[in-house]
């Protein structure tokens, strides 16, 4: 069934079931971008396909209507249009969501807070009462950095929330839900398995293997993606390489994912990483147990200022990491048993942290301590070296900021930091050898190979390390060029290459 009879069949009976059926239809379905190289061609091109009301280009025309801009006057204008489009349950979801990331403070805003719900009202999704119920418009604008309280603000949204009135969700019959699935071909079935496969065991490799060999044969391009990946880890990819692996990148195999992740990253065609933001903690509650969660290893928190959902975190069987926690984030994770939580990077560690760095309920199993912040010397972390949890970690990473790589090296080769096998110094990556020296060092490099000032910069630092520090060498991010290389040489032979 094509996405037109869809579209029919939902307007004579607004189904959720059927709702979700469409937009994974949609989903499949290539849509040309808006003709034009600048903001005003782009709009004259939306009028354009807006005025052929071909449902195939709504996705094009939601995303250019809902774009941040200096004034809410031309998105109004759009959104309004989209009022009088033929009725589609695609627009429910952006449309929310435009509302709960509000983009203007100003006196046009409410005319585009009036255009979002004439439009939801217009394509009377039922699903969209629950949306709209789950938004929390205090908390909302609280997040805001608009500077002042928006009492009128909440207060209009809130009250066209209320006024609006859209049809309660009805009940597919049995008959009506199997009409919802598409038939798939045996081996489309047998890729199916496979996907289902990896996402019930993630930990293991060999499924990854089985489904990237099958993807292959069938020509599919994410076995290529697949496969790219594959090799990024054996060596650094070319220019080349690595520019047909950004455009294979696709979310189908997590998609119910794609609109609470923020910055993911992708391997073999999975989501192992990403940011969780408060703006989106209205979605999270019915993706609770989704399959898509189980390939997940890191998750960064730098833009959540609510409670943890530590719950949603223990039910993730690959969850291993939390990055860009706060200190009033951290009471939540030692409050529970969280035997899951290997690697915690920490925003801002100060000494404030050292309580709950020797507390006694410190998360079990933690191996690995990252802290990112761009001002660190080794003095500043003097205290850390005496707290209990540092005791029990295996690797620990830290920013050069302004210091010298050499004044780290020399702080972290003491007897203080024995235990630990792993130290990473901004770009530098030092592992333990057979003697249990820190003498295997890999360097990560940009990947474009125009940064020259980059390569200055990391043959000084390496300048600063102590003579037969280093017993070999790797490149990590990309291989340098001749040039690069002689450069980089020059700084390392007398450490000890």
């Amino acid at each position: 069934m094509d996405l037109h009879a869809l579209l029919d069949e939902w307007r004579t009976a607004p189904l959720p079931e059927l709702a979700a059926h469409l937009e994974r239809v949609a989903m499949g379905i290539k849509v040309p971008p808006l003709a034009g190289k600048t903001q005003m061609a782009k709009d004259v091109a939306w009028d354009e396909r807006l005025a052929a009301r071909d449902p195939v280009d709504l996705p094009v025309l939601l995303a250019h209507a809902l774009q941040r801009r200096q004034s809410a006057l031309v998105p109004s204008r759009m959104v309004r249009a989209l009022a009088r489009f033929p009725r589609d349950p695609r627009t429910t979801e952006p449309l929310v969501d435009a509302l709960a990331r509000p983009s203007w403070d100003n006196a046009t805003a409410h005319g585009f807070w009036d255009a979002v719900f004439a439009a939801l009202a217009h394509h009377a999704d039922p699903r969209a009462t629950a949306m709209l119920a789950a938004l929390d418009f205090p908390a909302i604008w609280a997040r805001r950095q608009f500077g002042a309280p928006h009492v009128a603000a909440i207060r209009g949204m809130t009250k066209r929330r209320d006024k609006l009135v859209l049809p309660a969700v009805p009940t597919a019959t049995a008959a009506q839900l199997a009409r919802f699935a598409t038939p798939s071909t045996p081996r489309t079935r047998s890729i199916e398995s496979l996907i289902d496969a990896v996402l019930a065991e993630p930990a293991r490799p060999d499924l990854r293997d089985v489904l990237r060999d099958a993807l292959l044969e069938l020509g599919d391009p994410r076995g290529e993606h697949m496969a790219l990946d594959v090799l990024a880890r054996d060596r650094p990819l070319t220019p080349v390489e690595h520019a047909r692996q950004l455009e294979l990148a696709s979310v189908a195999w997590w998609a119910p994912l794609a609109k609470v992740a923020m910055l993911p990253q992708v391997r073999d065609g999975f989501l192992v990483a990403l940011h969780l933001s408060a703006e989106h903690a209205h979605l999270l509650p019915p993706l609770v147990g989704d399959p898509a969660w189980n390939t997940v290893e890191r998750i960064d928190t730098a833009y959540w200022n609510l409670p943890l959902p530590v719950e949603l975190f223990g039910a993730m069987p690959s969850l291993c990491a939390l990055g860009n926690v706060q200190l009033a984030l951290a009471p939540a994770i030692w409050s529970r048993e969280v035997r899951w939580l290997r690697t915690l990077e920490i925003m801002h560690l100060q000494r404030s942290w050292q309580n709950l760095l020797n507390a006694r309920d410190a998360p079990p199993n933690l191996a690995r301590l990252e802290t990112s912040q761009i001002y660190d010397h080794p003095a500043d972390h003097a205290w850390l070296w005496s707290t209990a949890l540092f005791g029990r970690l295996r690797e620990l990473t830290v920013s050069l900021g302004r210091a010298w790589l050499g004044d780290w090296y020399a702080a972290v080769t003491g007897p203080t930091h024995a235990h630990l096998q792993t130290i990473e110094l901004g770009r530098f990556r030092f592992d333990r050898d057979d003697d249990g020296r820190l003498a295997r060092l890999t360097i990560t490099l940009p990947r474009s190979p125009r940064e020259q000032p980059v390569t200055a910069k990391v043959a000084a630092q390496l300048a600063t390390l102590p003579a037969g520090c280093v017993a070999s060498v790797r490149y990590a991010g990309r291989t340098p060029d001749a040039k690069q290389l002689q450069v980089l040489t020059a700084a390392l032979v007398p450490r000890g290459i």
